[in-house]
């Protein structure tokens, strides 16, 4: 049986296809003052004169919560807004911009965060760029949201730094230059803007658009992302550890940042957290814990790892008792994938009856399947197996392969 061995030397590089870019970060970090205390001048009188308290929905405090019972219905809250504020204070103005928006009525938000942002409001001409750079309430214009991000940005706006980075980087409204993005991935990272310093570190593993690689500098930052939580930079900094590529190798901070990752649900973390602990690489070998990784990394449809737990389940090692029908299982789900060292083995299993009634024609099929992709091993099966088959039957399984279509779902790489 066949199992899958990891080319660390390259996941680095398949992890920046699954990164989330974030560019719709604010909604998760909404500003800072979620209780409101609206003052208005008394007229005649000079002093501040204290109106009320508003809450928006998504603050802690919303929707009933509200300290001293004090609530404002959300629909209630705009129209308050209008009645009792100033509406040419850009504060003002962007909170307007930010209730219709969650009413999702994005022409009217689109109106007041324009107000803000002409008036200089950095989170309101961040606030622009982005419904610019999403076509919501307004036709999508990359030019736009450059245009405001960038104001944004000069202002020190940590997200619309790392935005802007990923337009020249992308080349998205405006002539890509990754030496430009670089340059505010770097202030965003300075503010200490994680998916800013995961940013910087791929540019400087992959030596882009000019920029040398340098696979030290990749590490530094890998690591500034990957202390504040960034599971994906986590995985990199593993794999730079595992391979000694920037850093000295050492299998022990490998493991820490596999751990790091895997425990946040990445997929190929756990997978990783399993090859580790299969093979005795910075920690005991163990594998038990390697099938409860893999197991992990199995269920969310990672192929790799369907494909090696399927494996020790057949093994007998120590821990792992032999089952067929996990084996059996777990193979499958990565062979009609189209995986196809799983289908070298699905091949096996069939032709020996190993958790499924023995049968030839879909043996032969699977070895078809594997050997049409240049597998050595599948071109073997099938012509050995083709020795004691009949042409009935090699013409049946023939045609299986030819009709064969691989599930394609969304499942992590």
């Amino acid at each position: 049986m066949e199992r899958w061995t990891p080319d660390n030397s390259n996941q680095r590089a398949l992890t920046s296809l699954r990164m989330q870019r974030m560019v719709n970060r604010w909604r998760h970090h909404p500003v800072q003052a979620m209780q409101i205390r609206v003052l208005q001048t008394a007229e005649g009188s000079g002093k501040p004169l204290y109106l009320g308290t508003v809450y928006d929905d998504r603050s802690p405090l919303s929707r009933g919560e509200q300290a001293h019972g004090e609530t404002v219905a959300h629909s209630e809250t705009v129209a308050w807004y209008q009645q009792m504020t100033n509406p040419t204070n850009p504060l003002t103005q962007f909170h307007l911009g930010m209730l219709y928006e969650e009413e999702q009525v994005p022409a009217a938000a689109l109106h007041w965060y324009r107000q803000a942002a002409e008036q200089g409001y950095a989170e309101a001409q961040f606030r622009l760029g982005l419904l610019y750079s999403e076509g919501q309430g307004v036709e999508a214009d990359a030019s736009e949201a450059v245009r405001w991000y960038r104001l944004a940005a000069n202002q020190g706006h940590a997200i619309a730094q790392f935005n802007l980075g990923v337009l020249y980087e992308e080349g998205r409204g405006v002539e890509r230059n990754v030496l430009q993005a670089l340059r505010w991935f770097m202030k965003a990272s300075q503010q200490g803007d994680r998916e800013a310093q995961y940013s910087v570190g791929m540019i400087y593993d992959r030596g882009q658009g000019g920029i040398a690689q340098d696979l030290k500098e990749a590490a530094y930052w890998y690591y500034q992302a990957a202390e504040q939580g960034h599971a994906v930079a986590q995985f990199n900094l593993a794999s730079m550890y595992h391979n000694g590529n920037g850093v000295t190798k050492n299998m022990i901070l490998a493991v820490r940042f596999y751990r790091m990752a895997a425990e946040q649900g990445d997929a190929t973390a756990q997978f990783h957290m399993g090859v580790v602990f299969e093979g005795g690489l910075g920690v005991p070998q163990n594998f038990a814990e390697a099938v409860r990784w893999y197991l992990m990394a199995a269920k969310q449809g990672y192929r790799p790892a369907q494909q090696n737990v399927g494996v020790l389940f057949l093994r007998n090692v120590s821990g792992v008792p032999v089952d067929y029908d996990q084996a059996f299982y777990w193979t499958k789900q990565a062979a009609e994938r189209g995986y196809v060292t799983a289908q070298v083995n699905m091949g096996i299993m069939c032709q020996h009856g190993h958790g499924t009634p023995r049968n030839l024609i879909l043996s032969h099929m699977w070895y078809n399947l594997a050997a049409g992709a240049e597998n050595a091993s599948g071109v073997k099966g099938r012509d050995d197996l083709a020795n004691v088959m009949t042409k009935d039957q090699i013409a049946i399984a023939q045609q299986m392969a030819l009709e064969f279509k691989p599930i394609q779902d969304e499942l992590p790489e």
